[in-house]
């Protein structure tokens, strides 16, 4: 009778005689590859290392423009208000020297100037208030010294 399965081994015989050739073609071509694969496993690293390094300095960029931010809308803020300011002492000038808004001045800016003078006094007044009451500290503090 024969091999048992000779058929099947000739066929597996015949299909391995023709992957050799390939076989023997490209395992060359790994070989070159290899090292290419290689130097981009060693650059990919590099570019991680590179990236661990400079994502803390862009997170410290990014807080010190977000604290810029902050401060220049503070100064925005400022700015418009002096500039506010500005606009409501030159309409109060306006009024005091312009004869014919005699009436207007007497109503808008004598009140806030009394306004003004009343609190300017009044701040005077706790500052005198203190300065005596640190004078007295002060002229107690030497008597228990001595």
């Amino acid at each position: 009778m024969g091999v048992p399965y000779s058929k099947e081994i000739d066929q597996v015989v015949k299909v391995i005689d023709q992957v050799v050739p390939v076989v023997n073609q490209v395992v060359p071509v790994i070989y070159q590859i290899v090292p290419v694969i290689d130097k981009v496993a060693k650059e990919v690293d590099h570019v991680g290392n590179v990236i661990d390094q400079v994502v803390p300095i862009i997170d410290q960029v990014l807080y010190t423009t977000k604290n810029v931010a902050v401060v220049l809308l503070w100064l925005g803020i400022l700015v418009a208000l002096v500039v506010a300011l500005n606009l409501v002492c030159l309409v109060a000038i306006l009024i005091t020297l312009n004869p014919d808004l005699e009436e207007e001045r007497r109503a808008l800016v004598t009140p806030v100037v009394r306004s003004i003078a009343r609190r300017t006094k009044t701040v005077v007044d706790v500052f005198r208030w203190l300065m005596a009451a640190a004078l007295f500290l002060a002229l107690a503090l030497v008597l228990c010294v001595m």
